[in-house]
C-alpha cells in the first residue's frame, strides 16, 4: 500500500479512493501467495478519495500539425507492424508455457462460461460466494495462483490427493498430461447450480464433485472455503463425495 502511493498506479483515476488501493492491494497479494487484506467501511466510505495519484495515466501528445504528414503515416505503420509483431510472439509464448507440463497461463485459456455463484439458502436469501467466481476464473485463465490460494489451508481433498496440502496439490495439477481438459472440467462444473446443504455447497455432475465447506473462507467476504474437488470415475470414486445420493 505504501508503494501504491508512493509511486502511483498509471492504470488507476487522479484521485485514488479506499476501494482503489484495497482493490489494488488486493490483487497484489493475491499474486504473491500472500494474506488478504480486508476492508471495512459504511455507506459510501469506499468511495472517499484520500490520495492524489502520483502516476496518473497519460494523454497521448497531440499530432504536431506543421509536421510532415508521410513521416507521420511511416511511423504510425512502424508502430502498428511491431505492436503486431509483438502480440503475435506474446500468443506464441503463451501457448507454450499453457502445453508445457509445469507452465502457467497468465491468459484466457479455455473457452468457459459463467460461474454459478449466487444460490438459495434455503430461507429465501440470496448468496453470492466470491470464492467460487475465484476458482472458476482461475481455472479458465490455467492460473494455478489464485486456485491455491482459494485452498483450504488446513488441507485439501481430491483427485487422489487426499488430505494434501494446497500447493503438493497445485504442483501435480500442473504436471497432469490433461491439464486443459482437466481445468476445463472445473469450471464447467462449477457452471452448474450447486446443492446448498448444512455442511456447504456441493457442485456435482455424476463424474466430479467440487466441495464448500462453511467456515473462513480464505477470500474476503467469503464465508464458504473450498474444501475438494474429485473425480468420481479416477483415484476418489471410493471418497464420500462421490456416494450417490
Amino acid at each position: 500500500m505504501i508503494a501504491l502511493l508512493e509511486e502511483g498506479d498509471p492504470d488507476a483515476p487522479e484521485l485514488l479512493t479506499m476501494a482503489d488501493l484495497y482493490d489494488r492491494v488486493d490483487r497484489a497479494l493475491m499474486r504473491k501467495n500472500r494474506p488478504r487484506p480486508q476492508q471495512l467501511n459504511r455507506d459510501r466510505g469506499a468511495h472517499i478519495s484520500i490520495a492524489r495519484n502520483r502516476a496518473p495515466r497519460q494523454e497521448p501528445p497531440e499530432t504536431d500539425e506543421t509536421g510532415s504528414a508521410a513521416e507521420t503515416r511511416r511511423l504510425g505503420g512502424r508502430r502498428r507492424t511491431l505492436a503486431a509483431a509483438t502480440l503475435v510472439l506474446a500468443a506464441i509464448v503463451g501457448l507454450t508455457f499453457w502445453l508445457l507440463p509445469d507452465g502457467d497461463s497468465d491468459g484466457k485459456g479455455l473457452d468457459c462460461g459463467k460461474a454459478h455463484s449466487t444460490f438459495d439458502l434455503g430461507d429465501g436469501t440470496q448468496r453470492h460466494e466470491v470464492s467460487i467466481d475465484e476458482v472458476h476464473d482461475a481455472a479458465c485463465e490455467g492460473n494455478f495462483r489464485p486456485m491455491e490460494v482459494a485452498m483450504d489451508r488446513g488441507g485439501f481433498d481430491g483427485t487422489g490427493l487426499s488430505g494434501a496440502t494446497p500447493d503438493k496439490v497445485i504442483a501435480s495439477w500442473k504436471k497432469r498430461t490433461d491439464r486443459a481438459s482437466f481445468l476445463h472440467g472445473l469450471a464447467t462444473l462449477l457452471e452448474r447450480e450447486p446443492e446448498a446443504g448444512q455442511g456447504g455447497l456441493t457442485f456435482s455432475n455424476g463424474k466430479q464433485v467440487a466441495t464448500w465447506a462453511r467456515g473462513a473462507g480464505t477470500v474476503p467476504d467469503s464465508t464458504y472455503r473450498w474444501t475438494g474437488y474429485f473425480l468420481c470415475d479416477g483415484p476418489d470414486s471410493g471418497h464420500p463425495a462421490c456416494d450417490p445420493p
